[in-house]
Order: C-alpha cells, then structure tokens, then sequence
C-alpha cells in the first residue's frame, strides 16, 4: 500500500493518525513537526509570521497562533508530549520581508515549545535558502532539500 501525500501550504496546519509523507516548501517561514513515536501521531504547521496579537486577525499564518492551536488539536487527538519528537526547520533571510522576519519565527517557535516544555530533537534555521521538508508520519523520519535556485525570495549574496 502506497502512503498518502500531502502538501502543507504556508498558513496550515496538517495532523494525522494515519501514515502520510507530509511537504512544504519553506523560505523565512518556519515548519514545526511533531511526532507521538508511541502512538504514531504527526503534526505539522507552516506559518509565516511570527506573531499577531490582534484577537480579530489571528490566523495559523502566525507562529504564535499556529504553534498553539497545534499543540493543543495535537493532544486534543491523542498526541503526548512525552512520547513527542520534535523537529522545526526554516527562518531564512527573505529580500521581500524585513530581514528579521525569520530570525522573529526562530524566536516564536522555541518559546512556545519552551512554554510546553518540548525539546527540539532536530532542527535546522536560518542561511539564505529555501527548504522543501518531507516528514514521515508512519516513521517520523524528515529529509530537508536545499533549495538551489532563489526563486522564494531567499537573499542570494552567498559565496
């Protein structure tokens, strides 16, 4: 049987009992994925900005919004933080953003996981290139792809 795929667009968040190869493509965004290694449970989200605190446009396009409403659909549907591995990716330099937009969702994402006493098992920021994530709900396993071309916007001044 061939394990479904999904592609997670910026502003979502995906959760699954089910085994599937989870994608997104990320630039300044960030990417959290967890996963219940005990009852095989993974979660993503991809937001773009770090924060919003305005009650009326809260959306999942925000780290703040996103990392918190995910966590908790995520042990609304069985997940536990003990069992949890965790891997956040992303936060590159973008030309078309203020450069401190990926610093800024870097910063969100380790404290809310601090707030929810999650350690990252892996992680990889910052640079000046784009990322494609796969994340493996029936393993757990994550590949990372640089992204060669500077097509998202990634400040190209690298050597």
């Amino acid at each position: 049987m061939e394990i479904k795929k999904y592609f997670l667009q910026p502003g979502y968040i995906f959760i699954t009992k089910e085994p599937y190869i989870i994608e997104t493509v990320l630039g300044s965004c960030v990417a959290l994925c967890l996963w219940d290694k005990i009852n095989k449970i993974g979660a993503m989200n991809h937001y773009i900005y770090p924060e919003c605190n305005d009650i009326k446009k809260q959306t999942a396009k925000y780290g703040n919004v996103s990392l918190n409403h995910m966590i908790k659909m995520y042990i609304k549907d069985g997940g536990i933080l003990d069992n949890t591995i965790a891997y956040a990716f992303g936060g590159a330099k973008n030309i078309y953003l203020s450069s401190l937009v990926g610093d800024s969702n870097v910063e969100i994402v380790n404290r809310v996981l601090g707030k929810y006493q999650i350690k990252l098992s892996a992680y990889d920021f910052g640079g000046i290139r784009g990322r494609k994530v796969t994340f493996n709900t029936e393993n757990g396993e994550y590949k990372i792809d640089v992204i060669k071309s500077n097509n998202l916007g990634v400040i190209a001044n690298d050597k």
